[in-house]
């Protein structure tokens, strides 16, 4: 019998052998000495499975959420408006969960709930990509 009580979590790491994002489940595991490992796992058939070790500060969470662009929208990516509004400057938010919403905060503006800010909005990268530049002050 399924357990329907139970949400399955997708996750994401920057992999510590390619220094590429990968997605699956979530899998740490403790040596003896207790220091800790930490894996993306994905299964592909009942004898194909990846496990790749990965930077535990990149651990991101789906957020379940997608844009007009259908793009999937990961905990700590870096949003930009391209609304119809005209601004004078580039407008980034980053996504977090906070009190188990997951919001968008756009600069020094208060946390908005994610769902509110999706119409208007492209998925740039992640905080944690190198090949981007957001500084404090242009989120």
């Amino acid at each position: 019998m399924e357990n329907t009580n139970c949400t399955k979590v997708k996750f994401k790491g920057i992999s510590t052998a390619t220094g590429q994002w990968v997605t699956g489940d979530f899998l740490r595991e403790m040596e003896p000495n207790g220091k800790s490992h930490y894996y993306i796992q994905k299964y592909y058939s009942s004898t194909v499975i990846t496990k790749h070790e990965i930077l535990p500060e990149t651990l991101c969470r789906y957020t379940e959420f997608s844009n007009f662009k259908e793009e999937e929208i990961w905990e700590y990516d870096i949003l930009e408006y391209v609304g119809p509004a005209e601004c004078d400057e580039i407008q980034r938010g980053i996504v977090y969960m906070v009190d188990g919403e997951w919001v968008c905060q756009i600069g020094r503006q208060e946390p908005m709930p994610l769902w509110e800010c999706m119409e208007d909005m492209v998925r740039i990268g992640s905080y944690f990509d190198k090949n981007i530049d957001y500084t404090e002050d242009r989120l």
